[in-house]
């Protein structure tokens, strides 16, 4: 994920989901980062301390607004610029 971010930027949108293990502890979290350009999925644990590429894709996403980013996204990449990002 430090590839995609540090080469694009900021994403328009973030976006998580969590998969739980039969004691509804989390067990693997997909961040999706959705950029004007196209997708890219990673497959990281609950903490964040690792990602996987494990999916890509190159579409326009032209139509989708700057959305908030999430506190623990904006705190792995300080360097970023947040001035005028959602929330930021």
């Amino acid at each position: 994920m430090d590839e995609v971010v540090n080469s694009k930027g900021i994403p328009l949108e973030v976006s998580e989901n969590v998969m739980s293990n039969p004691n509804g502890m989390e067990a693997l979290v997909y961040v999706q980062l959705f950029y004007p350009d196209g997708m890219w999925t990673f497959q990281t644990d609950p903490a964040r301390s690792f990602t996987a590429l494990t999916n890509s894709q190159q579409v326009s996403m032209n139509g989708i607004a700057q959305n908030k980013i999430p506190a623990w996204f904006k705190a792995k990449y300080p360097r970023l610029d947040w001035t005028g990002t959602p929330g930021a």
